[in-house]
């Protein structure tokens, strides 16, 4: 008998992209799959619209959009409280289902490892260009490896440390050990990269499964805000992620590559990136360079070191907060 499998389906405003996702994830030749759609509050008639063309689909609705994470753990908790599922696989509505067989493989390549915990898949672009296939961490950050592995075009599950959350298959026995997604990523960024360290730490293997490919249209709720304030959101659960995840040598490395990131923002006048830090420092243009560039320096260890300050006095009470409940 195969394993079951509740998937779950976030959405906010998914119009068009919605259909493509859901009439895509029906085809999925996988007979013990539920499909759940979490609707975060949309506007734009696209749950409604949902719930009439395929009856198939659960939908659970939020009042407003309270965010990726917590969206999702809405339908988790869903999911766990009425399917008693073997797996949970969180998907973007931006993703596209073209190989019926898709979640058969990743299923297959979960029982195939002990300790699999997590497995990911295949992402590409509509075209057909390869997207991501995982992601190993680095002493600055994760670094994808789909182009290496696509190289060679692997067919057999290999390990990563990390899977983006597009497709994000989640044993059941994982989410009874370390809980939900930390909902302290808000709106979103950074709660996949963080579940997977979360993971690894509890002793699970997080696994690509490259023989099932998915379409993902990439991030088009993103696209939809402004770029400043999506950076902000990248800046802010990059800090939380770090401080969460990271040695002190390691959160000493990043403050200061980050400071450097930041002055070298301002020096070459990168609008974007420096108006989306939170302490904006000026100098004033007649300086000499030397002394533009020291204040830079200086100003942006300083913004860096704020940041780090103000955000941690939150993170760690959130933390503790989410982990009490």
């Amino acid at each position: 008998m195969d394993m079951r499998v509740s998937a779950i389906v976030l959405n906010w405003n998914g119009g068009d992209m919605l259909d493509s996702c859901l009439g895509s994830l029906l085809s999925t030749d996988y007979a013990a799959l539920r499909i759940i759609l979490v609707d975060n509050g949309s506007t734009d008639g696209s749950a409604d619209r949902a719930a009439v063309r395929y009856p198939a689909v659960e939908v659970v609705r939020n009042r407003r959009n309270i965010g990726y994470p917590a969206g999702n753990n809405v339908g988790i908790k869903y999911a766990l409280r009425r399917h008693n599922p073997d797996f949970v696989a969180l998907l973007n509505n931006d993703t596209r289902f073209d190989d019926p067989g898709w979640l058969a493989k990743m299923v297959s390549a979960a029982a195939q490892r002990d300790r699999t915990g997590i497995t990911g898949c295949r992402l590409v672009f509509p075209d057909g260009r390869p997207q991501h296939a995982g992601s190993m961490a680095t002493s600055s950050g994760f670094r994808g490896i789909s182009e290496e592995n696509f190289g060679g075009s692997p067919s057999d599950p290999y390990e990563v440390d990390a899977v983006i959350g597009a497709v994000f298959m989640i044993k059941r026995e994982v989410i009874e050990r370390i809980g939900l997604l930390d909902e302290g990523f808000y709106p979103y960024l950074g709660e996949d990269m963080d579940y997977c360290a979360r993971a690894r730490r509890a002793g699970y293997k997080i696994i690509v499964a490259p023989s099932a490919e998915v379409v993902h249209l990439v991030s088009k709720s993103i696209e939809k805000n402004n770029s400043v304030s999506t950076l902000v959101i990248h800046k802010k659960n990059e800090i939380r992620y770090r401080l969460l995840n990271s040695s002190a040598s390691e959160l000493a490395r990043f403050a200061v590559l980050d400071a450097a990131h930041a002055a070298s923002a301002v020096f070459e006048r990168k609008d974007r990136t420096r108006r989306a830090l939170p302490f904006n420092f000026r100098v004033r243009k007649n300086g000499s360079a030397p002394a533009r560039i020291y204040a830079i320096l200086a100003g942006y260890i300083l913004n860096a070191a704020g940041i780090f300050g103000i955000i941690a006095l939150r993170i760690r009470r959130s933390h503790i907060r989410s982990v009490a409940e």
